[in-house]
């Protein structure tokens, strides 16, 4: 079994310890069904945090519309960065084959993009 096996199995699904009381876990069910606010991890590692939806999605797109984070392209100019990405990616792997074990490069290299 190689390295990328190895690794991949450690994030395989296993019961873990509960974190939360038994009443913590009886308010999940009402939580789950109110669709007013969305739970989302703090920064810094603070805990989940509630956050009323409509204020989530103004954050949301005021974060999106800042000309500082993101840039506007065109439908073209994307399909353009993404197939160059993907050349980049398939490039990398032919230069580092030698370090790579061959279920990480058939991995890396699944034909799951479109270009």
């Amino acid at each position: 079994m190689d390295t990328f096996q190895r690794t991949q199995k450690s994030f395989d699904k296993r019961e873990g310890r509960k974190n939360f009381t038994l009443f913590q876990e009886s308010l999940f069910p009402s939580l789950r069904e109110d669709d007013s606010s969305v739970y989302a991890l703090a920064d810094k590692g603070l805990g989940p945090v509630a956050v009323h939806l409509p204020r989530y999605i103004r954050d949301g797109l005021k974060h999106l519309t800042d000309e500082k984070s993101y840039v506007i392209i065109s439908e073209s100019q994307a399909q353009e960065e993404a197939t160059k990405l993907y050349s980049n990616i398939m490039d990398w792997t032919f230069e580092h084959r030698k370090s790579l074990p061959d279920s990480a490069v058939a991995y890396i290299r699944a034909p799951n993009y479109k270009g």
